[in-house]
């Protein structure tokens, strides 16, 4: 019996002590759909785009057919308004997937589905709903501010695997006072606050790990979490899961 199904088992079944009710958040066999939008607050066309996210709110599929992020990047901050939310780490993962050759151009607004690119909103098109195919099963625990994962793939598979896991904030609103949105209130849902790519331990049969979650840019009244298995080194989602924290 190895190391980590040991600590696995134990995580089975040893009561959690934290004094919060510990959230456990699980995918179906069935891969779902990770829809990322990359936007700013600096872009005039992206207001649109986050309002469109946002209807997913109301969707009686969301978290388990749609999981949707919304990743504000950082390159529109030096044209006249720095976007609170904005990171380089979401614009490196914007510009991995154009170096993949998974996308065409680096841009705001910019939509990607399950690791492709997706154009269809700027056309008015419905967001397609992809044949799912059985890829394994994502078990999360958040406990406070600690994550156990474990991810049973329904593959074989050699590879490095690493967990995605960020943070979202919902309700989220701005006033902007510079640059081509001024003089807007801006309203946001799905917004990254945090990122963590952290490492699985192998077995025979899954991955596991145990990590401490990072802290949000900033407290939210609302907040969810979204999770996602990648290769490492590769950011094109093979299982991912998401669900409101509160």
């Amino acid at each position: 019996m190895s190391r980590w199904f040991f600590i696995l088992a134990l995580w089975l079944i040893t009561p959690l002590t934290s004094t919060a009710t510990p959230i456990h958040f699980a995918s179906g066999t069935a891969q779902s759909q990770l829809l990322e939008l990359y936007t700013s607050q600096g872009c005039s066309s992206c207001p649109p785009a986050e309002s469109w996210l946002s209807q997913y709110l109301a969707k009686p599929y969301l978290w388990q057919q749609v999981i949707p992020i919304n990743f504000h990047v950082d390159y529109w901050d030096s044209l006249g308004w720095p976007d609170p939310y904005a990171s380089s780490v979401f614009t490196q993962r914007q510009r991995a997937y154009k170096a993949l050759g998974n996308t065409r151009v680096v841009a705001t607004p910019g939509f990607v589905v399950n690791g492709r690119g997706w154009h269809g909103w700027f056309y008015g098109k419905a967001l397609p709903i992809l044949k799912a195919k059985d890829v394994g099963i994502l078990n999360l625990v958040i406990d406070d501010n600690e994550v156990n994962a474990r991810f049973m793939p329904f593959f074989s598979n050699n590879d490095k695997l690493v967990l995605n896991i960020a943070r979202v904030g919902f309700e989220l609103t701005n006033v902007i006072h510079r640059g081509e949105n001024a003089g807007k209130i801006l309203k946001h849902d799905f917004v990254a606050l945090s990122f963590q790519k952290l490492a699985f331990h192998q077995s025979k049969k899954f991955y596991a790990l145990s990590a401490t979650l990072s802290e949000p840019v900033m407290k939210t009244n609302k907040q969810g979490i979204v999770a996602w298995v990648t290769k490492d080194g590769n950011p094109t989602p093979i299982q991912s899961v998401g669900g409101f924290l509160n």
